[in-house]
């Protein structure tokens, strides 16, 4: 069996402890993995002749899959190290968290 290229992990190697927890933690984030890889793999049987398909067919699952690695690559940006000492003492308000991920609050 041939390795699938553009994995998220593969994608993503600095990612990869975050993509597991997200992927844990998010039904809405793990839906989009889930999408993501079935119309990876499409793709990939695609190009490598084992599910022959036109070239127009190619390239609209070639777009939705970038539609889909964008959808989740918000959630894969790299977790600041420390905050800022200026933002220290600063409220944190969960909602617009969620807002500004783009993500629906479970809680809500």
């Amino acid at each position: 069996m041939s390795h699938t290229p553009h994995e998220l992990a593969d994608d993503f190697p600095e990612s990869a402890e975050r993509l597991r927890a997200l992927n844990a933690s998010s039904a809405h984030f793990a839906k989009l993995c889930d999408d993501y890889h079935e119309v990876n793999r499409q793709v990939h049987r695609m190009e490598t002749s084992a599910e022959p398909a036109g070239e127009a067919v190619e390239a609209v699952m070639r777009r939705k899959r970038m539609m889909l690695k964008d959808g989740s690559m918000p959630d894969l940006r790299p977790l600041p190290a420390r905050p800022s000492p200026h933002i220290a003492n600063l409220t944190i308000d969960p909602l617009a968290i969620a807002a500004l991920w783009g993500l629906a609050p479970c809680w809500a």
